[in-house]
């Protein structure tokens, strides 16, 4: 999930509460309460899910062709050290 996704199950799950103390009759404020829950609920599962750490790839894709590279310290950027 997404962080905007989270944000916006954070904030209806505000929005919910509010209602719940709006709400005119406790049947109302109780289902607004329980859509809160849910809400709330959501989010706390995914962020156990949440990847601890994350794999960053550092290169260039393999359809790359490197000798069109421009040179850099007069060799092309993938060539190995000298």
């Amino acid at each position: 999930m997404s962080p905007d996704e989270l944000a916006h199950y954070r904030e209806r799950a505000l929005i919910e509460r509010q209602r719940a103390a709006e709400a005119t009759s406790a049947v109302a404020a109780d289902i607004h309460l329980r859509l809160a829950r849910r809400y709330e609920t959501l989010v706390e599962l995914e962020e156990l899910d949440a990847p601890l750490s994350r794999i960053v790839e550092i290169g260039y894709p393999a359809d790359v062709d490197s000798a069109r590279l421009s040179p850099f310290s007069g060799r092309p950027l993938l060539s190995k050290p000298r």
